[in-house]
């Protein structure tokens, strides 16, 4: 059974140690708004708010203000455990720095496509970083890109109440001034679990590497 790491140590930690490059938009035009194709946010997510100062607090934690709506995610089918994993790890690592503090305001909005106990798990970690100030000076957001994989070795066996699914990953940072950052990559393997079949899929754990 495969685990990997917990989503909450990659996405802005590794924004913060320097990884994104600056690459400065010469007049580019503004991201696309229209609905994105499957597996990728294409337009930038939609903020009612934008005024939240940036966290000076070591744990960051949700914003009361941050309300970010992924696009994409309008109609996601909860009885195929595809598209819900696939809508759970987009609004997982889509952040907005014109409203968010952390990925744990990506979390609570991911929070309808996990069980109770794994959303637990996942707040109950500390988020110490916070989003960069780079970031926010460009004011960006990040596009999510997933393309579904066949990972190697040993996989769990799937059942009308129990499945997974493997994707490749990639967060791209997009500032709305034409700012572009380095993307992260990683693969990430979902485990998913129903009660019984009129109930609809949830994610149990997400493990990425």
């Amino acid at each position: 059974m495969r685990s990997g790491r917990w989503p909450g140590i990659t996405l802005l930690a590794w924004a913060a140690a320097g990884t994104v490059s600056c690459s400065a938009g010469t007049g580019a035009a503004p991201p696309p708004t229209a609905s994105p194709a499957a597996g990728s946010t294409a337009a930038p997510p939609s903020v009612s708010s934008s005024t939240a100062a940036p966290s000076t607090a070591s744990s960051p934690t949700p914003s009361a203000t941050s309300s970010v709506t992924v696009p994409g995610l309008d109609h996601v089918d909860g009885t195929d455990p595809t598209a819900v994993s696939r809508a759970a790890l987009t609004a997982m690592w889509t952040v907005d720095a014109t409203s968010d503090t952390s990925q744990a305001d990506a979390y609570r909005r991911a929070s309808p496509y996990l069980t109770t106990s794994y959303y637990a798990d996942l707040t109950a970690q500390p988020v110490t970083t916070p989003i960069p100030q780079q970031w926010r000076d460009h004011r960006a957001y990040t596009r999510v890109e997933l393309t579904a994989d066949r990972p190697e070795g040993d996989l769990p066996t799937s059942g009308p109440y129990s499945t997974y699914r493997a994707w490749k990953l990639t967060v791209r940072p997009i500032g709305r001034d034409g700012w572009r950052g380095a993307a992260l990559r990683l693969s990430a393997f979902v485990r998913l679990e129903r009660p019984a079949k009129p109930f609809p899929w949830r994610v149990v754990h997400v493990g990425v590497s």
